[in-house]
């Protein structure tokens, strides 16, 4: 009689069967659980089949790749992984081979990022794909990245389906493109995002690209002209660095002092994000020799942390700019008292 010893009989078979159906669902769990890392290492290594049918394989995928992008579900909770761990340790998963129990070491978010796209081909290309792609291409700009950034976002400009989704993921690969000097590629994204009635948020952004494209081709008047009348927070930002660009540090003091007039409060801890705008204030009156606007800020932010590295560069920088600039730049200085009516002179 032939052998029997290496096949499966009965619970055994049973078991063997099951394994690939619960690595799918204990995947989905971690990955809703916020373990996305730990899911990647569950599903890897599972290939279509009978148990684990091509579509339901797609849609784990998706899950996991959420996560590593996205981050875990809002309400998310540990309920469904302890209900998949528990259905996985009896019904035969593979345990460490591909989910270990203990919890993987966290990675930083450039490596989840990194994950991400090195799994991204384990799902079709559809419209989700592409809210994928631009999700992590969005990640990848905010990371500094641009240059990883750009093929993510023309993939998912190419999988969008919706004119308006296109729009915005056009919109993301024209910055994309220009803070990798891909000047042309930025253009034809602005173009092709040229739609009627966009909301006010995507007009706006649409108008900062076509700005710093401006700027970037040597038209710095037409840049400056694109937002003459925006006073909105980004525009004075995007304003102030055009000027930073061409080392207009007078115009930077005044429009970057404006932004600071009104973001900088008068009492409280700063945040990040105003203590990295108190040093650009201070750079730029440095740069013009603009002591007086140097000192109201430093009495205006007192006695307030700043991080030691930070406050070490401000006192430097507001001792800078007592001195007499080499060139004169004919500084306009801000109000000393921050006077948060502070409107550019008609």
């Amino acid at each position: 009689a032939p052998s029997t010893a290496a096949q499966p009989t009965g619970a055994g078979q049973e078991e063997a069967d099951l394994r690939p159906p619960l690595r799918l669902a204990y995947a989905q769990a971690l990955a809703q659980a916020g373990q996305p890392v730990r899911a990647v290492g569950v599903l890897d290594g599972l290939a279509p089949s009978a148990q684990t049918p091509r579509d339901r394989l797609a849609e784990a995928w998706r899950t996991v790749l959420s996560g590593l992008i996205f981050g875990a579900p809002a309400g998310g909770s540990a309920a469904p992984l302890r209900a998949a761990a528990h259905g996985a340790q009896h019904g035969g998963a593979e345990g460490d081979a591909h989910g270990p129990a203990a919890g993987a070491p966290g990675l930083a978010h450039g490596q989840m990022l990194a994950l991400a796209r090195a799994r991204m081909d384990q799902v079709p290309d559809d419209p989700f794909k592409a809210k994928l792609l631009a999700g992590l291409g969005r990640q990848l700009m905010a990371q500094g990245r641009a240059g990883l950034a750009v093929p993510a976002l023309q993939q998912a400009d190419v999988l969008a389906i919706d004119p308006l989704m296109r729009a915005d993921i056009e919109e993301l690969l024209a910055q994309s493109a220009l803070e990798a000097n891909q000047r042309p590629l930025a253009l034809r994204a602005l173009e092709r995002s040229a739609l009627a009635d966009l909301p006010a948020d995507l007009a706006a952004r649409r108008r900062y690209d076509e700005a710093r494209l401006a700027a970037a081709s040597g038209n710095r008047e037409g840049a400056q002209a694109l937002l003459a009348e925006d006073e909105s927070d980004t525009g004075l930002s995007v304003r102030g660095a055009l000027y930073e660009q061409d080392q207009q540090w007078a115009q930077a003091v005044q429009v970057v002092g404006r932004l600071a007039s009104r973001t900088l409060p008068e009492q409280g801890v700063l945040s990040t994000a105003q203590r990295d705008l108190v040093i650009r204030l201070a750079s730029d009156a440095a740069a013009a020799g603009d002591g007086p606007t140097a000192r109201s800020l430093q009495a205006w932010v007192g006695a307030r942390a700043l991080g030691a590295e930070r406050q070490v560069l401000f006192t430097a920088l507001v001792k800078q700019a007592q001195k007499v600039p080499v060139v004169s730049l004919g500084v306009v200085r801000v109000p000393t008292t921050f006077d948060k009516s502070v409107k550019d002179p008609k």
